[in-house]
């Protein structure tokens, strides 16, 4: 054989071994980022049981029915215990109702989309799990407008926001129900 052919036929093994060792490599590391954001989603869940109370979770329910239809309420209001329709707002003032549930819910909403702004997170799990409080609170707080006209979740909670302008979250999704109306 000549020796011109032999390095040929080796430079094209190289060429091709090369490229299997790359496509493997790259393989390899979208493998190892969808891992990550998998336990990145579990750490989110977990940070989410750990910052929000049982109390937190249970002003949510209370609101959620106070909220509803069959407790009378107006849209952007809830019904307090008295009877009077209070809007969304008043969660905002000083001395809220739920004392300040619905701004600690909030603020781990934001974290949490800002992780899936910057894709570290697999936003389907956490929402698998949270979606119900997180559709309510949001509906809640973009019926609350600045002074500006822009609505309070997209100034307090602009990552928040920015999931549910920009459909990041389908209306396929399921969620997990918590409580229901009626």
């Amino acid at each position: 054989m000549d020796i011109a052919l032999i390095e040929e036929l080796r430079g094209w093994l190289m060429l091709c071994l090369g490229v299997v060792g790359g496509a493997v490599g790259l393989l390899t590391y979208h493998r190892g980022q969808n891992q990550r954001k998998l336990e990145n989603s579990f750490r989110m869940i977990q940070l989410f049981r750990d910052s929000i109370s049982n109390d937190d979770f249970e002003e949510w329910i209370e609101l959620f029915h106070a909220a509803s239809e069959p407790a009378g309420a107006k849209h952007g209001c809830f019904v307090s215990e008295g009877g009077q329709q209070i809007p969304f707002r008043a969660l905002y003032a000083e001395g809220p109702p739920d004392n300040g549930a619905i701004d600690r819910i909030s603020q781990v909403f934001d974290l949490v989309a800002e992780q899936a702004r910057k894709r570290t997170l697999d936003l389907r799990i956490f929402y698998h799990k949270y979606g119900q409080l997180m559709d309510t609170i949001h509906a809640w707080l973009s019926t609350i407008s600045e002074t500006d006209g822009e609505p309070l979740v997209k100034v307090l909670y602009p990552s928040f926001h920015w999931l549910y302008k920009k459909n990041k979250i389908p209306s396929d999704w399921n969620c997990r129900r918590y409580v229901y109306c009626g």
